[in-house]
């Protein structure tokens, strides 16, 4: 670290004669004592009484002790005084400033509010404000509080008259601010910006304590901060490159065949006769004593809902389509299928099989369609299409077996086509909207962030 002022001059309080050690004469223009808290101005290098302030603990109020070294900016100060301060209208609203000192350096200030720090230089020239804007070195200010300020309590050097009261105007443009303090008729403004925890942990070795930030700062930085502009260029983007991969994914698709079957009539649902549901139930119990009828009955039922549906499969005919194959792991496949139903249906159930390793995936889908009229309303529900998507398979040459039915003779045939790699709208439009939720989720994740701001200001250009 650069070498920083000793002390260079004592004097003596003019209240209670302890002396105080000033370290930057020149520079100081008011002066607390350590012993008594009794505020001296100095005239013409001396101290003379100024006002007394209220007595209080040091260490207890203020985070960084007077004489601590502070390094902001590659600039290594010395913490020279500090002053707390409250707006006039608000008797919870209190904040601390730091008065910090490097040789060459133009007045500096490190404030503290609510967990929130805020550094600040001040500037040669005044700004001239339009309106509530405020345009300094090509970036743009908006007027964000102009209030009475209050002194609370003073330690320490300070570089400037700390009265009783002046007016603080505030412009900000997050996470930069321009600040003008205006005391009497002189009015001194300072530019300066937000300072991160890390910041303050690394450049205050001795700092007491890092209070949590318990609310939002004036020039606090939007963590989804991201202009307008370039929210809508990057969501644009997306979709065209998202239209791309649609596009790729559409030139891939392959028609691998197709095959038109007859369904045939549904068969009817089997209906065990009660004796012989009877007779087995009445061998049960002879052959088991023991066994209650609740049990007998859950026996039977199981033995003939399976008896049923081995009546019902061995009506079933299945078609078997030709072979084709599938050169890489991972593919999808579609198998589509067409009936011309008008208040109808058709069902078709199968499997598709691996010839390689011999594994079946089972898929059942049925085509309905059904339209009319009530009360003077036309109507209508389901397809003439079904799609069975069946996707991550694993290369190899497979075949397909299905079985279709329909409610009666009339019925319409079914057209079976399957195709490798389909293009999904439904991928495409669901990539969409995860990408306008992501825009629209972050475009007001970002104007609530602004909204609680600007809730605190006077200003609030969200209302």
């Amino acid at each position: 670290m650069s070498s920083l002022p000793e002390i260079t001059k004592n004097y003596r309080c003019p209240h209670c004669k302890e002396p105080i050690n000033i370290r930057v004469p020149k520079w100081t223009k008011l002066v607390s004592c350590p012993s008594c808290y009794f505020t001296s101005k100095l005239v013409m290098g001396e101290p003379k009484q100024f006002e007394q302030r209220k007595s209080f603990s040091f260490n207890a109020t203020f985070l960084i002790p007077i004489g601590s070294t502070v390094v902001i900016n590659d600039t290594t100060y010395i913490c020279a005084g500090a002053v707390k301060k409250k707006l006039s209208d608000h008797v919870h609203f209190p904040w601390t400033e730091y008065y910090l000192y490097a040789p060459g350096k133009p007045v500096t200030s490190l404030s503290e509010v609510e967990g929130n720090w805020i550094f600040l230089e001040a500037i040669p020239h005044m700004p001239v404000p339009k309106g509530t804007v405020v345009q300094y070195q090509l970036r743009k200010y908006a007027q964000y509080s102009y209030d009475k300020v209050e002194v609370l309590h003073f330690a320490g050097e300070s570089p400037s008259i700390a009265t009783s009261s002046s007016i603080y105007k505030e412009y900000i443009a997050p996470p930069h601010i321009l600040s003008c303090e205006i005391t009497n008729d002189s009015a001194q403004w300072f530019v300066g910006r937000h300072v991160s925890k890390d910041e303050i942990e690394s450049g205050i070795p001795d700092i007491l304590s890092i209070p949590r930030r318990s609310a939002q700062g004036a020039i606090t930085p939007n963590p989804v901060s991201i202009p307008g502009n370039l929210l809508m260029f990057a969501f644009v983007g997306y979709l065209a490159l998202l239209s791309f991969v649609a596009l790729i994914s559409y030139a891939m698709e392959t028609h691998l065949g197709s095959t038109k079957i007859k369904p045939l009539e549904s068969t009817p649902y089997y209906e065990v006769p009660a004796a012989e549901v009877d007779a087995f139930k009445d061998s049960l119990l002879v052959a088991n004593p023991k066994m209650m009828l609740y049990q007998a009955d859950s026996i039977a039922f199981i033995r003939f809902q399976k008896k049923q549906q081995e009546v019902r499969d061995g009506k079933k005919v299945y078609y078997k389509t030709p072979s084709f194959t599938l050169e890489s792991n991972w593919t999808a496949l579609e198998i589509k299928l067409d009936a011309d139903v008008s208040n109808t249906w058709v069902g078709a159930e199968g499997y598709l099989i691996n010839q390689d390793t011999g594994e079946q995936i089972p898929f059942w889908k049925d085509v309905e369609y059904y339209a009319g009229e009530t009360g003077g309303e036309r109507w209508s529900e389901g397809s003439k299409r079904s799609r069975i998507i069946i996707s991550s398979l694993d290369k190899g040459t497979y075949h397909i077996l299905v079985s279709a039915t329909k409610p009666n003779a009339k019925g319409p045939d079914l057209v079976v086509t399957w195709i490798k790699s389909p293009f999904l709208t439904s991928n495409f439009l669901l990539f969409f909207f995860i990408g306008l939720a992501v825009m629209l989720g972050t475009y007001f994740l970002q104007k609530s962030y602004e909204t609680k701001r600007w809730a605190n200001s006077d200003f609030d250009e969200y209302y």
